[in-house]
């Protein structure tokens, strides 16, 4: 029986369906990189893989049974979110033919490599149990995350503002404001 009792399956095959899609985009963006050498194939291939990984571990951790295989699955998505908002924010700035500036760049990787070292080295993130079929975390994991995630959604939207487009930013708000809901109070809920 899973660790985790909320998989329903229904769920995790459709995580399972767009996480095949995102690697055929990877596989896609891969070819095309090297033979183009063209950055934003680049970014988009490393954004694509992250979010294959996410939702492929995602699936891993609604369905294992095994502690120490749960336990790296965890693991593996925190990893890969991080490096999904890593990318995002050089693919978006690849798409905009310009480089990120500094400090956001440099503030995203310290706040993901913060997450990644922390995660299985402390308890700070991850506290390495579980309770009422679901996983413990750590007091720091919304204080990187949410920052982190910000930081990311808030370059785009300052790359879509420059763009002048006012569809693409009224698209990309209505469609990241139900994920920014969910996230939001995911670290807001305390039951697991």
């Amino acid at each position: 029986m899973p660790l985790i009792t909320v998989a329903h399956p229904a769920a995790t095959d459709t995580q399972l369906l767009f996480a095949g899609f995102a690697v055929l985009v990877s596989a896609q963006q891969l070819l095309y990189a090297r033979s183009r050498r063209d950055k934003t194939a680049t970014w988009l291939c490393s954004a694509t893989a992250s979010m294959a990984l996410v939702l492929t571990s995602n699936v891993a951790v609604l369905r294992l049974s095994d502690r120490r295989q749960f336990e790296t699955a965890l693991f593996t998505r925190a990893t890969a979110l991080s490096c999904f908002a890593v990318a995002s924010i050089f693919l978006c700035a690849a798409l905009s033919d310009r480089r990120p500036r500094p400090s956001i760049a440099a503030a995203a990787i310290a706040l993901a490599t913060l997450r990644i070292v922390l995660w299985p080295t402390t308890t700070w993130m991850y506290l390495h149990r579980l309770a009422d079929g679901g996983p413990l975390y750590g007091p720091l994991l919304p204080l990187l995350s949410l920052p982190l995630f910000a930081i990311c959604f808030g370059y785009l939207v300052a790359v879509v503002l420059r763009s002048g487009n006012n569809v693409e930013l009224a698209a990309l708000l209505i469609s990241a404001a139900p994920t920014l809901a969910v996230v939001a109070a995911s670290f807001l809920v305390t039951d697991p």
